[in-house]
């Protein structure tokens, strides 16, 4: 069965029978390590959405009830169409992947799709979202990171914009650091990828060679470590 708008949990082998099993899994992960870091991690909740909301109030209850956890996981499985003229669309929409679910797979055009969250059409909400975690005191991961890129424009022009997806996802990361503490991408080079190699998610392609979307966050690094520097650095008489 599918989630109702707003609930997280799926029927499963525990859900509904073990209502709280979710809590009980974090407790006993506590109870078998105290020192190991605790982490909810889901996909298609990068934004503010309907999915996100819902983690959000289950991490929140959590919290509230003493409920052991350290953070949350961001999948960040991106896809991306680039059509010739426009600006950045995305063939998923929320909608489309809420209402298939993972036992309506034909509403999608793959079951990966399944996985994959539209591009942001305000990457504001990526930063909030991000930011209403951390001020429940919950550090943040994104935790696969990768941007599919399909469409009629040209190589150049997609690579581009995949680029540009990369750079803003790990911008919305570094400005909530040190709570926001790990950014990894779902492999490195697209021809060992879960994704079709001709989709060209990750930062190097099929022959190891880095694509525009590596120098971006690259520059994005080295642009926060330049501005961490100058926030320390004052002058006296």
């Amino acid at each position: 069965d599918n989630p109702k708008p707003g609930q997280v949990l799926k029927k499963n082998v525990w859900y509904p029978t073990v209502p709280d099993y979710i809590d009980r899994a974090f407790q006993a992960a506590r109870a078998a390590d105290q020192h190991a870091k605790l982490f909810y991690n889901d996909y298609n909740a990068e934004a503010v959405n309907a999915k996100s909301d819902a983690i959000y109030s289950m991490v929140k209850e959590m919290k509230d009830k003493g409920i052991p956890i350290d953070g949350v996981g961001l999948q960040a499985h991106f896809k991306l169409n680039v059509d010739k003229g426009d600006e950045c669309s995305s063939d998923v929409t929320e909608q489309k992947v809420l209402k298939a679910g993972e036992n309506n797979l034909d509403e999608l055009d793959s079951e990966t799709d399944l996985y994959r969250s539209p591009i942001p059409s305000n990457w504001t909400s990526v930063c909030d979202n991000i930011k209403r975690f951390v001020d429940l005191g919950l550090e943040i991961h994104i935790t696969e990171m990768d941007v599919t890129v399909s469409g009629s424009a040209s190589m150049s022009e997609k690579l581009e914009k995949q680029a540009t997806v990369y750079k803003e996802m790990l911008h919305c990361c570094l400005i909530h650091s040190p709570k926001c503490r790990s950014f990894e991408t779902w492999g490195f080079v697209d021809k060992y990828s879960w994704i079709a190699a001709d989709e060209l998610p990750d930062l190097f392609d099929k022959d190891y060679q880095p694509k525009p979307c590596f120098f971006a966050v690259a520059n994005e690094l080295n642009a926060s470590q330049h501005n961490l520097h100058n926030s320390h650095h004052f002058t006296h008489d």
